[in-house]
């Protein structure tokens, strides 16, 4: 500033002075005072030392700039370093994290490829296990068919009828299918007809459709006799039937098994008075036929094993079940019951309606054996109230079923 260049005037002022005055001779030196010399040199001094701390100022001055600058390069330096570390770590860490997502996607897609692999292996397995069921299915189900077809086959020809029973099976036939049937009643979807001929035979007639295979119903039909045939009857092949409200007891037994599919009965019946006791000896015969059909029947015989009773009455009877497959469903049976008695002797109408009741719940029967909904609770009741009546109308063989 001013006072600097003033200082430094001064300065050079002074050192001019000292200059000249050592060019001076010793005459020209002592004009000088001691005092002036004295002055001058301390001013030359002060000066001098004035500039050489101006000087250090300045020294120190750039040193501290130097410094600052130093610092301020470091910082630069420190940051930049810092800035390029972290872009650095950065860099790095996007690196390692694309490397972990692609591990990661790697790891994925060889689980899923493992996962399809173990899928497909499973479904193989299943594949191959289900293949096997089929197979095994498929044979256990031809050797089932195989064993139906010979056992039908067996059971046709074994049940082939001779020609006097083929005449039978068509006498039967010309009854069920005759005319002048008039109709009595109709329940669950099974109608039942009746009529009469002049020679006091009654003919009771009941139509059905049963929900089980031709087959099925006919082996139960069939099997009819082996109810009575077994241990819970007794030796005697005989059983009792309980005394009904109307004071009717009914025994049943059966007295030969000619083949799987002929047998011979026998029957009595303790009647209340006024009426007779009665009994009957009937035989059944069943056949399957090749033409997909069957027909079971029964009729009143003469044999010596049960020859005339005292006391009782022997009626005479002729019945029949004819089964046709159902044409609007092959799995299911068209049935008809058809039967033809003479009762001898006086018999009252409750009986004759007791009767005629009974053959619709005879088919409603084999309708409940297949398909219980079907004929319900009251079928069973009534065919427990009616069951000598079926025996008596010549369908013993079903009753107790």
């Amino acid at each position: 500033g001013v006072e600097g260049e003033e200082e430094e005037s001064e300065f050079a002022d002074a050192v001019s002075t000292m200059d000249a005055w050592s060019t001076m001779g010793d005459d020209e030196i002592l004009d000088i005072s001691v005092e002036d010399w004295e002055e001058q040199s301390i001013l030359a001094m002060d000066l001098s030392l004035a500039r050489e701390r101006a000087r250090l100022d300045s020294e120190e001055e750039r040193m501290r700039m130097q410094e600052e600058a130093a610092v301020e390069l470091e910082h630069r330096l420190k940051t930049e370093r810092i800035e390029k570390d972290g872009q650095a770590l950065l860099a790095r860490e996007a690196v390692e994290r694309r490397e972990r997502e692609e591990d990661e996607k790697r790891l994925r897609e060889e689980r899923q490829q493992e996962m399809e692999r173990e899928e497909e292996r499973v479904r193989a397995e299943l594949r191959k296990e289900r293949d096997e069921q089929v197979e095994r299915d498929a044979e256990r189900v031809r050797q089932r068919l195989v064993r139906v077809a010979l056992k039908t086959t067996a059971m046709i020809e074994g049940s082939a009828p001779s020609d006097a029973e083929r005449v039978w099976q068509d006498q039967v036939r010309s009854i069920a299918f005759s005319s002048g049937w008039k109709s009595l009643s109709t329940n669950n979807e099974v109608s039942v007809y009746g009529k009469e001929d002049s020679k006091g035979n009654h003919y009771l007639k009941a139509v059905g459709k049963v929900e089980a295979p031709l087959k099925d119903v006919f082996e139960f039909l069939q099997n009819r006799a082996g109810n009575f045939n077994s241990p819970a009857a007794g030796d005697t092949g005989e059983k009792k039937v309980e005394v009904d409200q109307y004071g009717v007891g009914t025994t049943l037994r059966i007295l030969e098994r000619r083949d799987a599919f002929r047998s011979l009965w026998y029957s009595h019946f303790q009647l209340p008075w006024p009426l007779d006791n009665r009994d009957i000896c009937w035989e059944t015969y069943d056949s399957l036929l090749a033409d997909d059909s069957a027909i079971c029947l029964g009729r009143g015989v003469t044999d010596a094993k049960v020859p005339p009773r005292p006391g009782f009455t022997r009626i005479d009877m002729n019945i029949g079940s004819i089964l046709n497959v159902n044409k609007e469903n092959a799995a299911h049976t068209n049935l008809v019951f058809v039967a033809q008695a003479n009762l001898k002797g006086w018999i009252p109408g409750w009986a004759i309606s007791g009767a005629s009741d009974t053959q619709g719940y005879m088919v409603l029967r084999v309708k409940e054996h297949f398909a219980p909904k079907l004929a319900g609770k009251k079928a069973t009741t009534l065919m427990g109230n009616t069951n000598e009546w079926m025996i008596f109308m010549g369908a013993a063989g079903l009753a107790p079923v």
